[in-house]
């Protein structure tokens, strides 16, 4: 298996509510099979 960006980070502003102003970094990563043979099949019924 391997972690692979699905999509280029992004940031962001959370809303200000007093106190400081707060950024976000979004990451979006998921699981791609490097060897699809050695992972079970999937069958629909």
């Amino acid at each position: 298996m391997e972690l692979r960006p699905v999509r280029a980070p992004r940031t962001g502003r959370l809303p200000y509510k007093g106190g400081s102003h707060q950024r976000f970094i979004e990451y979006i990563y998921g699981l791609s099979p490097t060897n699809p043979l050695a992972h079970g099949k999937v069958i629909s019924t």
